[in-house]
């Protein structure tokens, strides 16, 4: 009989697979790490019976059951579970299981259900099988024990990221919320489920996202592994949050950023500059590859202009901001994209991104179509060539959201 081993444990598949290869008839055809993969295994290889185990990553070992019941409903699936609550055995067989052996009594309790599982036949050398049995209960022993380490160490670290004083984060490398604790979404205003569906640039005030990325690239790359910096972020009623972010690198075994931990203390006391920032400039060489990179990776609209006052560049964002296909914008003059009264109010803002400044602020702005917006902005200037000022790039953000007043259409 060909069987399937699934657990995520490899020295209780080894044992298994000890154990078995004294087993007359039996002949271990693959093992699986997940439910998924087991999913996956069974349907490549249809084995005669699978040995499932409870708890695996991924999927677990019922929702697998149950789909394998599905698509091989012949198959014999006998599951391992270091748990002998009843509602979980009646979940097991509710999913199709047909025996349920705790890790407990695997030496005593498996070979006979595998023997039942091969309709009587006895034809096993019963000291051969003691003896690998008492040889893999010392591997599946320290199993559990790791397991049961492993739980109350979890147990220990959610109830220390729960209950710390600081707002603490997990956060993948391209920016999202992986896991955020609760003093942290009571600073910002969203709730945990919220907050798992953005990402920190959306946070983030417009002032600070250059200099954010910035410092996430250099711990996606390697180029450091720890750092701490003063930010704004953008609480869900729209108000200015300044804090004091530290922020670690976990890394995998081949140096890559698996996630970055986060600490985060509100700073009352501070405006929250960023202490450690980017060039002033952008090199316009590189400033459309620049802007793509960050438009994956923040929700706001960028936009990038040129000396003539015509724009060069704008995500999907910006256009939806103005009503407007991307189309209708790029290579138009500023003008008649925001409209007349915005243009002038703003183009001193412009005059001095051309001069070379870094531009940010925060003001009241009537723009055509989309009427009048509280808006916070940071110009960022491009330098051609010869490293003269040629344009700029646009951070903007309406911090106000819906427009407190329409204009009509000039």
């Amino acid at each position: 009989m060909r069987v399937l081993i699934a657990d995520d444990h490899e020295p209780v598949r080894r044992g298994l697979r000890a154990l078995l290869s004294v087993l007359e008839n039996f002949d271990v055809c693959g093992e699986a790490v997940d439910g998924k993969e087991a999913i996956t295994k069974a349907y490549e290889l249809s084995p005669d019976v699978i040995v499932m185990d409870f708890s695996m990553p991924v999927m677990d070992g019922i929702q697998a059951s149950r789909e394998i019941r599905r698509i091989l409903p012949k198959t014999q699936i006998i599951m391992l579970s270091q748990y002998e609550a009843p509602e979980i055995m009646r979940e097991a067989f509710g999913a199709g299981v047909d025996t349920y052996v705790t890790k407990t009594a695997i030496w005593p309790k498996l070979v006979p259900a595998l023997r039942r599982v091969q309709q009587g036949d006895r034809s096993v050398d019963d000291e051969l099988v003691q003896n690998v049995e008492t040889n893999i209960k010392e591997s599946i022993e320290q199993t559990l024990a790791l397991e049961k380490s492993m739980r109350e160490s979890e147990e220990r670290f959610r109830a220390t990221f729960e209950q710390s004083a600081v707002g603490l984060a997990h956060v993948a490398p391209d920016g999202r919320w992986i896991r955020a604790n609760q003093k942290l979404c009571e600073m910002i205003g969203y709730s945990s489920t919220e907050i798992e569906n953005l990402t920190v640039y959306d946070v983030t005030h417009p002032a600070d996202l250059a200099a954010d990325l910035a410092l996430a690239q250099d711990l996606a790359s390697g180029k450091r592994d720890h750092f701490s910096t003063g930010k704004r972020l953008i609480h869900k009623n729209g108000r200015i949050v300044p804090i004091r972010l530290t922020v670690d690198a976990v890394r995998g075994h081949e140096g890559e950023l698996k996630y970055s931990v986060r600490v985060v203390e509100e700073n009352k006391a501070s405006s929250a500059t960023p202490e450690v920032g980017v060039a002033a400039t952008v090199d316009s060489k590189f400033a459309d590859e620049y802007l793509g990179l960050i438009s994956t990776q923040m929700n706001v609209p960028l936009a990038r202009c040129g000396r003539d006052l015509r724009y060069v560049w704008v995500n999907e964002h910006y256009a939806k901001r103005f009503q407007l296909p991307a189309g209708e914008i790029l290579g138009h003059l500023i003008r008649d994209v925001i409209g007349d009264e915005a243009f002038e109010q703003l183009k001193p803002r412009f005059e001095q991104a051309l001069s070379g400044e870094d531009v940010q602020f925060e003001t009241d702005v009537r723009y055509l179509r989309i009427g009048t917006r509280h808006i916070s902005a940071l110009y960022k200037p491009t330098r051609d060539a010869e490293g003269a000022p040629d344009g700029w790039v646009a951070f903007v953000q309406d911090l106000a959201g819906e427009p407190v007043a329409q204009s009509k259409p000039h």
